[in-house]
């Protein structure tokens, strides 16, 4: 997801689909890298809790989920 740099309705539902395709088969998403809009984007819909986003290092070594 770090190459990604809009994220609209259709890329949402696109991700949301996926992510129930993954799960019915007994994995998991993991959503790498998100950009800044990602991220934001995701949180202002309230679906950042929905996705595995892994934490990132901060250049002081502290880690954030956003």
């Amino acid at each position: 997801m770090g190459e990604v740099r809009l994220l609209g309705s259709q890329g949402i539902r696109c991700l949301l689909n996926f992510r129930d395709y993954v799960q019915h088969r007994g994995g998991r998403m993991i959503v790498v890298g998100p950009t800044t809009i990602v991220r934001q984007v995701l949180e202002i819909t309230g679906l950042l809790d929905l996705f595995e986003v892994p934490a990132e290092a901060g250049p002081d070594g502290t880690t954030s989920r956003g």
